[in-house]
């Protein structure tokens, strides 16, 4: 079954979409049933009318038996929002589908009973990230984040993100990853850093995200613009700092990224 149609969006990249529709594109992420293409692409209901009743049909020519279905991810949670009876107000609530996760709904009668959901306990996922060690002179910049992968949120770090489908490379995924974060693209890449910030997610975290490790690969760069540049993103980011080299260890939060920088980067302390 065909995924969502997304019209004129598709082949674009996402950030040139959030940029040019701002307004669809929240309704697309965080609030389905609202969503209303003016793309020549599909609402979550017209994609719903399409493929129920094809899945309904494959259903009933295979009483009684088994059935597999392959198709794709947003394809998946509308077909599973069917089954569980979900309005689309709840459709991008966890967990997110991974490549070849597992939905397993069980039909007695009219009864439908959800064994699985977005299982990916057959393999083991590793969310590729990338990191950005920002300076300008003796200062680092580091941003206060609101939302967070880790357990604890409100929390200082570098600027860091999952690496995304439309990223060239882990630099062109740092440079967007800081644009999103600090409103900037006054950025210059000096050079990837050696060895790798690497981390297990705790229960509650792999289930909301559908990943169990993380591995960052960190990129130092230099911020070549000034601070009235700089401005949080409102969602996850809430504040941005300069930070004299003395006092960074001190003020980052998470005990991977000091040991990063102690072991790898103290050159950049002195």
């Amino acid at each position: 079954m065909k995924e969502i149609s997304l019209g004129s969006w598709e082949g674009h990249k996402k950030l040139d979409i959030e940029n040019l529709y701002p307004d669809e594109y929240n309704a697309f992420w965080n609030t389905a049933h609202l969503y209303k293409p003016s793309n020549d692409g599909e609402s979550f209901s017209q994609l719903q009318n399409r493929i129920i009743p094809t899945v309904l049909e494959i259903i009933n020519r295979h009483k009684g038996g088994n059935v597999l279905i392959v198709t794709h991810a947003i394809a998946l949670k509308v077909i599973m929002a069917y089954f569980r009876g979900d309005s689309f107000e709840k459709l991008w609530n966890p967990p997110i589908i991974q490549p070849t996760s597992l939905n397993k709904v069980v039909i007695r009668d009219t009864e439908y009973n959800i064994e699985l959901y977005g299982d990916t306990s057959h393999y083991k996922t590793v969310r590729k990230a990338v990191g950005a060690i920002v300076f300008q002179g003796n200062e680092f910049l580091i941003v206060h984040k609101l939302l967070n992968t880790h357990k604890d949120s409100r929390v200082w770090d570098f600027p860091k993100g999952g690496v995304e489908d439309e990223d060239l490379s882990p630099k062109d995924a740092i440079m967007r990853e800081l644009f999103e974060e600090t409103g900037t693209d006054k950025y210059v890449i000096k050079q990837e850093l050696p060895g790798k910030i690497n981390f297990y997610f705790d229960n509650e975290i792999k289930k909301k995200i559908g990943y169990e490790y993380q591995e960052t690969t960190m990129f130092l760069v230099e911020f070549v613009g000034n601070q009235n540049d700089l401005k949080p993103c409102g969602e996850e980011i809430d504040e941005i700092l300069l930070i004299n080299s003395k006092n960074l260890l001190d003020k980052l939060s998470h005990k991977e990224t000091t040991e990063y920088i102690q072991n790898h980067c103290l050159f950049l302390l002195n």
